[in-house]
C-alpha cells in the first residue's frame, strides 16, 4: 500500500487478491466512520482482466493516472507496477 494524504494505492499480484485488499480497506474504513468515495475510486489492471467492487458498486478501470505528480501507465514493464487501485 502506497498512502500520502488522502490518496491511497493498493497494489496486488492478482485480480483476486486486490479485491480481497479492497474489501479489507473497505471494511477498515466503515469501521472508522470514513467513507470510499466511488466516483473518484479507479483500477487498474496491467496484463489481466477483470472486474472490481467496493461494496457492491463496480469500480471504473483507467489506462493511466497521476500518483503524487508520476504519470503510471497500464502499459508500464515494470514489475511494480503490476496491479494497483487509486481509493479517495
Amino acid at each position: 500500500m502506497l498512502a500520502f494524504a488522502d490518496d491511497i494505492v493498493l497494489i496486488a499480484p492478482s485480480v483476486e487478491k486486490l479485491q480481497k485488499l479492497i474489501s479489507i480497506f473497505a471494511l477498515f474504513c466503515r469501521s472508522n466512520d470514513l467513507v470510499i468515495n466511488t466516483k473518484k475510486t479507479e483500477v487498474m489492471l496491467v496484463k489481466c482482466s477483470g472486474a472490481l467492487y467496493v461494496d457492491q458498486v463496480q469500480l471504473k478501470q483507467c489506462e493511466t493516472f497521476k500518483y503524487l505528480g508520476i504519470e503510471i501507465k497500464s502499459t508500464a514493464r515494470s514489475p511494480s507496477h503490476v496491479l494497483y487501485t487509486r481509493l479517495k
